[in-house]
């Protein structure tokens, strides 16, 4: 009961305040910064990609900081925002995906790490500069890296939010890496995500098109049926796909009966957890706020293992404190995860 009740206040006080996961004045789609060949995407909430130049453009913001309505789209009729045209949107994703297909010419893996919902620009940053050095410590030779960035949102609270995230993760994975992903050349490439937390409902909505509850709408107020013919099929082609999903923030939507038909040929899926999250259980009610039962030692997940849909590596429990079992850092510290990495063939 008492945890039932410290839910509902973080619920209550998480609703007052949010901000945007919004590309700080230094972003740019090659990130220089890492050891690895990598190249940093961010998409708004409708999975819009953004230019190198964007805060160079005449765009809206609806503030930052806000109460009760957030909205933040590159393309939004409230304000106008149509200088990013369709055109140009897939202008930008042209240009972003020859330079990766560049990159990778030479090269066979092609990595995306994915972080989860309510992280700050900076705290994706950092998270990004971790995996790096968990995955590949001495850099990689033969590894093209993408960081995706997708606005969730973020706030001090999470739960108030949450639903919003569901639909924003969605559509960065639908809308956003989807048509990245079809533009590149990987006939004879491993395709590998590693994600965390509600990462990986973006990673797995570029592959094959989730379940929207019946409210959801999408760019230009369009609701995303999986009949939408704005929303391209998955025409990749890559010798191999892999998702390594770190505390995979998902429930039964992303893991429906049709999956195994869905999925493109030679894609294994992996789920990295621990018997026990806070986070991805939510206490006592996984199933409410958009189901998660897929982030820690379920009965969904013995389900699904059972059935040969997805491969499950355990990491036991670190005891930290409430949410912090949850956090990247107590996946990426843990020996056993570069192993697990290497296993998979990162």
């Amino acid at each position: 009961m008492k945890k039932t009740v410290l839910v509902f206040l973080v619920l209550l006080t998480g609703g007052c305040a949010a901000n945007h996961v919004i590309p700080d004045k230094d972003y740019t789609f090659r990130d220089s910064s890492r050891q690895n060949e990598a190249f940093r995407v961010a998409f708004d909430q409708d999975g819009n990609p953004y230019a190198n130049d964007w805060r160079e453009r005449p765009i809206q913001v609806e503030n930052n900081f806000c109460f009760r309505r957030c909205n933040f789209q590159l393309r939004y009729e409230r304000y106008d925002n149509f200088i990013y045209t369709p055109d140009m949107d897939e202008q930008i994703l042209d240009e972003y995906a020859a330079v990766i297909n560049e990159a990778l010419s030479e090269k066979s893996k092609l990595v995306f790490f994915v972080h989860g919902y309510n992280n700050s620009y900076d705290e994706i940053d950092r998270m990004m500069e971790q995996f790096h050095h968990a995955i590949y410590p001495a850099g990689s030779d033969d590894a093209v890296i993408v960081e995706v960035v997708w606005d969730g949102l973020a706030s001090a609270g999470w739960f108030s939010h949450w639903f919003k995230s569901l639909t924003y993760s969605n559509l960065a994975g639908q809308f956003g890496v989807r048509r990245l992903l079809n533009r590149i050349d990987g006939a004879d490439k491993s395709l590998f995500f590693v994600t965390h937390s509600r990462g990986a409902g973006v990673a797995m909505s570029a592959l094959f098109d989730p379940v929207y509850d019946s409210g959801i709408v999408g760019p230009n107020g369009q609701k995303p049926p999986e009949s939408d013919a704005d929303y391209e099929a998955f025409s990749g082609e890559f010798n191999k796909i892999s998702l390594i999903m770190m505390a995979p923030a998902l429930g039964k939507g992303h893991f429906k009966d049709e999956l195994a038909d869905e999925l493109p040929a030679n894609t294994s899926l992996t789920l990295v957890l621990k018997n026990r999250d806070e986070a991805t259980s939510k206490l006592v009610m996984s199933k409410l706020f958009g189901t998660t039962v897929a982030g820690y030692d379920s009965g969904l997940v013995k389900e699904l293992e059972r059935d040969g849909v997805v491969h499950v590596e355990r990491l036991g429990k670190d005891g930290r404190g409430f949410f912090d079992d949850h956090m990247y850092k107590s996946y990426l510290d843990k020996a056993i995860a570069r192993e697990i990495f290497r296993k998979h063939g990162l």
